[in-house]
């Protein structure tokens, strides 16, 4: 049975910092990241076995530029295998909020 995954972080530093991790089996997420400051930030985002930095191991997805409006970027339909992580890397410190949620299955 699918049990629900939710988990928030603010990216206070420019170094990756683990968002959330999947259950055993993995599952199926989206992430929704909101720019907090008012000048250009970007967003890479990593998967990854373990919580190693972004650059050391792992699959970097994309980076992403998270526009400034207000309304949150969403990326639909992320999938991480089991007790895989989702870690993230804002380009300036205190300036983007992350959330992942989903299911795991």
């Amino acid at each position: 049975m699918a049990s629900v995954k939710r988990s928030s972080i603010e990216l206070t530093t420019t170094n990756a910092t683990e968002v959330g991790q999947a259950g055993a089996s993995g599952g199926a997420y989206n992430i929704y990241a909101v720019n907090l400051s008012g000048g250009s930030v970007t967003l890479t985002l990593g998967i990854h076995g373990s919580t190693a930095t972004i650059t050391d191991v792992g699959t970097i997805m994309k980076t992403y530029s998270i526009p400034t409006s207000g309304t949150p970027t969403i990326i639909k339909g992320v999938v991480l295998g089991a007790s895989e992580f989702l870690n993230a890397q804002a380009s300036v410190a205190d300036a983007i909020a992350v959330t992942l949620s989903g299911y795991d299955q």
